[in-house]
């Protein structure tokens, strides 16, 4: 039993120098992870107009968009909230010759803004995509499936990684004949706890009746690292 003791002693020291206690000790990181399914999908969407006028092809993007806004509003119930514009870009557009002879013509300007749109009513996934693109709206960009709340889940991961802390000092101390004295330290960094998407973007299933969209669960993981002194008959780590 000392022999061990003090071993194990040696290892922890050599690991973790003067943070840790001078008697027998024993150190344990516990880990754990929640899964859950998605209760969001974020679509980013892209809008463009081309027009022979600057002014027009701003003007007719604005109309298309909001149209879309208001047919989301409509059919879907979204909010303004769940549907948010990034900033209107235009930039000319111009053709240029064959093998760079002669100069750039330009032959309009282009108008273009970027979507991001937040669907809390899975099942209506399909019908959302139907209406971007009945709304010309070009392209569907990324779909992401999210959370809308994780902190539930974030809670649960971290006392979960508690608990198997605690399991794996009580299992190693018993196999050395000791028990567990009180807690010397208690090492955690705090997560930003974002749940790891493991979906792909979401794929059309063609044998899907309705054609769904599939995706994986989310993940969030926590873990904590304890040293905990030990208790023993008859030991000694004077080194």
């Amino acid at each position: 039993m000392r022999a061990i003791i003090i071993s194990l002693c040696l290892f922890s020291s050599s690991l973790f120098a003067e943070q840790l206690p001078d008697g027998p000790h024993v150190i344990t990181t516990g880990f754990a992870e929640v899964k859950a399914n998605p209760d969001m999908a974020v679509i980013e969407v892209s809008a463009e107009v081309t027009h022979s006028d600057g002014l027009q092809a701003k003007q007719a993007l604005d109309k298309r968009v909001e149209q879309f806004i208001r047919a989301a509003a409509k059919e879907l119930g979204l909010t303004e909230k769940q549907i948010v514009a990034q900033t209107l870009y235009t930039h000319p557009e111009y053709e240029y010759p064959e093998q760079g002879k002669g100069k750039p013509v330009l032959v309009g300007y282009k108008a273009s803004r970027n979507l991001s749109v937040s669907l809390t009513d899975l099942d209506k996934l399909s019908q959302l995509l139907d209406l971007i693109l009945s709304q010309e709206l070009q392209q569907v960009n990324n779909i992401r499936f999210v959370m809308q709340d994780n902190t539930a889940l974030a809670t649960q991961a971290r006392q979960l990684a508690i608990e198997n802390a605690k399991e794996k000092a009580a299992m190693l101390a018993k196999s050395f004949d000791a028990t567990l004295g009180p807690i010397y330290q208690i090492n955690y960094q705090q997560r930003n706890n974002v749940p790891v998407i493991r979906a792909k973007s979401a794929m059309l299933m063609d044998s899907a009746p309705t054609g769904g969209y599939l995706h994986d669960e989310l993940t969030v993981s926590d873990e904590i690292q304890v040293v905990f002194t030990l208790n023993v008959k008859s030991a000694n780590c004077d080194l």
